[in-house]
This record gives structure tokens, C-alpha cells and sequence, in this order.
């Protein structure tokens, strides 16, 4: 009974689009050892040698399939969806409001390319910090704050840094008072 061939990526299974893997396996046993590997989506698609380079440039999950051979026995591994290719990241956000009164909710969205995970910080806010993609946060303290947004996913990060985003001033009071139907009274006057 023979095992399966042990498949490494020497620099683990995810990389970023346009990057290269090496991959290696167990040098075999017998006198003349064969490999042959098939790497769908990367660049060279095929290869004889022991420890292959390889070129991923399209963002995707690719498998890869390794057959060795000694001249008397032959083994081939496949591993489904074994590469996994993240295109680089690009993210934005935006907010629904940037300038309101103190109390008052924000929803912000974020939005990008090859983003996997979001990370995200709001001085000043309610709640300081978040990991959804599009969270809602409350300022309830008048003044100017900053956002931040850190985008990433297995190979890459991205930080969005907005400055002085989010403008809060104080909310307005106002009171009604009602007069008797004789009395009048004008801006400025106190009533009593």
C-alpha cells in the first residue's frame, strides 16, 4: 500500500495575484524518481522538477495534482482547491452623513476588492471599534474625528485613513412657552 505524496507550498497555499509559490514534496524511493505536477491556473501549468516555481496570475482556487514515480510504482495526489489567489486589495468607505448632531448614528460602508475582513476604528464614536463590513456607530460628543479603516485578507492590507471625517456639533434646545392670550413678549425678553 503506498500514501499519499506529501505536497508543501514552501511559503503556505494563499499568495497574491501575480506572485509565485515554490512547491516541494518527499524526495521518493528507488534509484530514478519521476514527478510530474499539473498546476491548474498557475503558470508553468506543468512541471517535472522536484521543487517547482510557480506563477499564479489570475485570483481564484486552484488545485494541484502530483504523480511520482520510481519505475516500479507510480502515485498520484490531488488537492482540491489547494491554492487560493487574492487579487490586491483595494477598499474605500463612505457615510451615509458626515456632519450631525451629537447623538445621532452614522452608517458607514465599507467596500473594495479582495477584501476578506474588516477592521474598523472610530475615535469618538459608539462603538470605538468594529468588524463588520458596514457598521452603524453614534457620536454623542461634539467635535471633529477621525476615521480608520484596515482592510485586509490572507496577503495583503490595506489602511484607509480618513481625517477629521466626522464633524458632531451640539445639538440645539429649544423651549416652547406658552403666553396668555393678552401677553406678548419678543426675542430677548424674559418671561416669567
Amino acid at each position: 500500500p503506498h500514501s499519499e505524496a506529501n505536497i508543501i507550498a514552501l511559503q503556505g497555499m494563499d499568495v497574491a495575484q501575480g506572485e509565485s509559490l515554490m512547491f516541494a514534496t518527499e524526495p521518493g524511493e528507488g534509484n530514478e524518481v519521476w514527478w510530474h505536477w499539473e498546476f491548474e491556473g498557475g503558470t508553468p501549468a506543468t512541471s517535472e522538477e522536484q521543487f517547482p516555481m510557480v506563477t499564479y496570475e489570475e485570483p481564484g482556487t486552484y488545485s494541484i495534482s502530483l504523480t511520482i514515480d520510481n519505475g516500479t510504482c507510480e502515485q498520484t495526489t490531488l488537492l482540491e482547491q489547494a491554492v487560493t489567489v487574492y487579487p490586491p486589495i483595494s477598499a474605500s468607505f463612505t457615510a451615509d452623513i458626515d456632519t450631525l448632531c451629537a447623538g445621532y448614528e452614522v452608517h458607514f460602508e465599507g467596500t473594495g476588492e479582495g477584501v476578506t475582513a474588516y477592521n474598523w476604528m472610530f475615535v469618538g464614536g459608539t462603538p470605538e471599534s468594529s468588524t463588520e463590513q458596514n457598521p452603524t456607530v453614534t457620536y454623542n460628543t461634539p467635535g471633529t474625528y477621525n476615521v480608520v479603516l484596515i482592510a485586509t485578507n490572507p496577503v495583503d492590507t490595506t489602511i484607509v485613513v480618513m481625517e477629521n471625517y466626522i464633524e458632531v456639533v451640539p445639538r440645539v434646545r429649544t423651549e416652547l412657552i406658552m403666553l396668555p392670550e393678552d401677553e406678548f413678549a419678543t426675542v430677548g425678553d424674559t418671561v416669567t
